[in-house]
């Protein structure tokens, strides 16, 4: 458990480093999320669809 807090910190570390340049102004959060929850939704739906699939 403690091995995946760990990773989980690391990870979230990695993608604030990454995406700070996306998140300094308020148009290119608005962008950011808008195209989080779109690939949201096509994952959500692509694991829904294969999970009855399978």
């Amino acid at each position: 458990m403690q091995k995946a807090i760990l990773l989980l910190f690391a990870v979230f570390g990695l993608l604030y480093f990454l995406f700070y340049p996306f998140l300094k102004n308020v148009a290119s959060r608005k962008k950011l999320f808008r195209w989080f929850l779109i690939i949201y939704a096509i994952a959500a739906l692509a694991s829904t669809v294969s999970y009855y699939y399978l």
